[in-house]
């Protein structure tokens, strides 16, 4: 047992529930998932898809399920900035929420999840099973005591131009945050969101549990940007599953910058006949953070297309695992699968494992991966130092244009500049 599971039992959950004024079926939800926890065994070193995971953050720290223990307080504030069609802002203790005209009139439900389960509670019935808490200890820990969360819901054929935007911003220490997304996107809609998580520097070690299931019902489009820019002494653990019906498409791109350990799990289930989904990632990695990312790419219908691209740029002693599986059942014929990670190592001490895997069971399918691990290009170095620039600045230089091959591939721009900012940020950093 780990030290701050003494701060999580059936009691607590109930008064927790409680304390939110929630509806009995949501506690029943909860309860149900507590009883999944405390039947799964924690996951052990000698599990090979755990055996790099380093839990000592979680072995003796106690996180404060009382620092989210009411339900945020809600309150609109006029206009989005000229970027977004909405934005949503949740932080220790209230969620504020901005809108522009068209977003007003496209009947899209943009919320956090408290007000949800008060407004929309036959939209969580039908969407909110997609990650099974028998998934494993972490899913079934978030689905019994989510203390954070947002619903999108994209009703047929509406789309925006522009993105949406979630940020959960924590000013608080020592806490254990649990943010729990739904995304539906109904058939012909097409929107982007970015999903953006961030707090103060950190005394105590913190804790982010964090799910996502997204459902992708036929001919619907959705880009999905999660970026991680936690402070340093939070343990993140992410697992995120997306569900493609026939001919939807999906992106999605998970920028890790930010915690001293993460872990991100990444399912895309390609259920339906021509779905598609590219799956992006962007990493870097400074002082002693590590960082694992385990993807899925789960073919189970036939003429589906999924492409991944991991990138990682690490210096000091940063260390990133990736684990990737392409998986083609017997019936999905057709398949093309595409799977790289390239980790580009900017110190001597910095490490980097990649392992990626196979799984077919189709016969007519086109499946390729690939992956690198190497140091920057000592000519291209000595080219920029050689015109003046200095060490620092050649740096920045060539990790962006090692990140600009996946930013590259996705050409809707409504958020590129938003992410570059962040990338930039922690590079300058």
């Amino acid at each position: 047992m780990f030290e701050f599971e003494k701060n999580f039992n059936k009691e607590k959950l109930e008064a927790f529930s409680k304390s939110r004024n929630e509806p009995q079926w949501v506690l029943e939800k909860r309860k149900k998932a507590f009883d999944t926890f405390l039947s799964l065994n924690w996951p052990t070193k000698q599990e090979e898809d755990w055996r790099r995971t380093d839990f000592s953050p979680l072995e003796k720290s106690n996180f404060d399920l009382n620092a989210f223990l009411n339900s945020p307080k809600f309150h609109s504030n006029g206009q989005a900035s000229e970027n977004f069609s909405a934005q949503l802002l949740q932080s220790d203790a209230e969620a504020v929420f901005s809108g522009s005209s068209d977003f007003k009139s496209s009947k899209i439900i943009f919320t956090d999840l408290d007000s949800a389960i008060t407004n929309h509670s036959e939209i969580l019935d039908k969407y909110s099973d997609l990650i099974n808490p028998n998934d494993g200890k972490f899913s079934a820990f978030n689905k019994a005591f989510w203390n954070k969360g947002v619903v999108l819901y994209v009703p047929k054929g509406v789309t925006l131009s522009l993105p949406l935007s979630h940020q959960l911003n924590l000013k608080s220490s020592g806490w254990g945050v649990f943010p729990y997304t739904i995304i539906i996107a109904e058939p012909e809609s097409k929107i982007i969101l970015l999903d953006d998580y961030t707090s103060e520097e950190q005394k105590d070690w913190a804790f982010s549990d964090a799910l996502t299931e997204i459902y992708l019902q036929r001919d619907a489009q959705l880009i999905y940007v999660n970026s991680q820019r936690w402070s340093g002494n939070v343990y993140h653990f992410l697992r995120q599953k997306a569900k493609l019906e026939a001919n939807a498409r999906l992106i999605t791109l998970t920028v890790n910058l930010g915690s001293q350990k993460s872990r991100s799990e990444i399912e895309t289930e390609l259920a339906g006949s021509g779905a598609s989904a590219y799956i992006f990632g962007l990493t870097i990695g400074n002082g002693e953070q590590t960082f694992e990312q385990h993807t899925l790419q789960d073919h189970k219908a036939p003429h589906t297309t999924s492409d991944l691209l991991f990138k990682t740029a690490l210096l000091d002693s940063a260390y990133a695992v990736y684990s990737g599986l392409i998986k083609v059942e017997k019936q999905a014929q057709r398949t093309d699968a595409y799977q790289a990670n390239r980790n580009l190592l900017l110190s001597d001490k910095a490490k980097a494992d990649t392992l990626p895997k196979l799984e077919i069971l189709a016969n007519d399918v086109r499946c390729t991966h690939g992956a690198t691990v190497g140091p920057i290009d000592p000519e291209q170095f000595f080219y920029l130092i050689s015109r003046g620039i200095e060490d620092k600045d050649a740096r920045k230089l060539l990790i962006e244009g090692f990140f600009d091959e996946v930013l590259g591939r996705i050409k809707e721009d409504g958020f590129k500049d938003k992410v570059k900012e962040f990338l930039g940020q922690k590079i300058v950093n």
